[in-house]
């Protein structure tokens, strides 16, 4: 995923006018720096949050997103994935609205049937292969987590690698692999014991059969 603009506007630290960042093709590193409290965290926040809904911790309430004295907020995350544009929205006010556009040409053009809150959190983890934990983990290090794969128990571990390689795909392909393999040795085996089970023939029929042949041919 190479990420391209990120919107904020009463989002955190942020107010209005919204705010734009924009991480330009031509730059093969940015790094946001600042003070505490200026709102550095807050734009990953803003990815997460528009991705999969969630923001630092995991947590799903979404008041404590809002900047103090405003009504609502707005976010919008563009990425590029696999040589296709899109674009995540979401609004938080007195209802909440978001989408999922690609671009086609100079304009965007809505993803269809991704339309409510599990709909875009859906689309992102079929779309990244990753769910928002091991996002989190692999691309988003928190402050002070930075050894988060490092430290975390062998099970836990195991399962974020996994999501980050896509290796669970693999594993889907190998146990479908050998469950078809055990279903032919038992196939083959079944086969072998019923050749074995058939009687020899004897030199007399083969004679009689060869015999037959020739009749019948005449």
């Amino acid at each position: 995923m190479i990420p391209k603009k990120v919107v904020l506007e009463n989002f955190l630290s942020f107010g209005t006018p919204a705010s734009t960042i924009e991480f330009a093709d031509n730059e093969p590193l940015w790094v946001l720096g600042g003070p505490n409290g200026v709102g550095k965290s807050a734009v990953f926040d803003a990815i997460t949050f528009c991705l999969f809904g969630c923001h630092r911790g995991g947590a799903r309430e979404i008041d404590p997103l809002v900047r103090h004295g405003a009504n609502g907020f707005a976010v919008s995350f563009e990425f590029q994935f696999n040589g296709t544009d899109y674009k995540v929205s979401r609004n938080r006010g007195k209802t909440s609205t978001q989408s999922v556009e690609e671009r086609a040409g100079d304009s965007w053009k809505r993803v269809p049937n991704v339309n409510s809150v599990s709909d875009v959190a859906k689309w992102s983890e079929a779309t990244l292969g990753v769910n928002f934990e091991a996002f989190k983990a692999s691309v988003l290090l928190r402050q002070g987590e930075a050894d988060a794969i490092i430290m975390a128990k062998g099970t836990e571990r195991l399962r974020i690698l996994k999501k980050i390689i896509g290796a669970e795909k693999y594993e889907t392909l190998s146990s479908r692999v050998h469950d078809a393999a055990r279903t032919k040795e038992t196939e083959c085996s079944q086969l072998a014991q019923q050749f074995h089970q058939v009687p020899d023939v004897t030199r007399e029929e083969r004679a009689a059969a060869g015999q037959a042949i020739e009749t019948a041919e005449a």
